[in-house]
């Protein structure tokens, strides 16, 4: 989502209760520290499919730490593809970029 959603609280519950399911971890490297949440799919994919709704769809969304969430950047559309291994199958892609958490 753009940054001045980041102020809506409709965004603030949602990404709240993201971090709460993804136990407050990096679902790509671990960590704990400066966590976002992201979008599975890019949110102008989202636009352009007349889809937007599911930007606020937990399903569509994953903890990140700043830094993994930063890096992203190898897909076609600019944005690494980190497909999360529970979001895979329902969105019909395969596991993509997706290491783990670091144990």
């Amino acid at each position: 989502m753009s940054r001045w959603s980041l102020k809506d609280e409709r965004w603030k519950r949602v990404a709240a209760a993201v971090k709460d399911r993804d136990g407050h971890q990096c679902q790509q490297c671990g960590t704990t520290e400066d966590l976002t949440v992201d979008h599975v799919e890019a949110v102008v994919d989202l636009i352009r499919t007349d889809r937007l709704d599911q930007a606020y769809d937990p399903d569509y969304l994953v903890t990140l730490c700043r830094p993994c969430n930063s890096a992203k950047g190898a897909g076609p559309d600019g944005r690494q593809q980190i497909i999360h291994p529970r979001w895979a199958g329902a969105l019909g892609l395969p596991e993509l970029g997706y290491p783990g958490p670091a144990g």
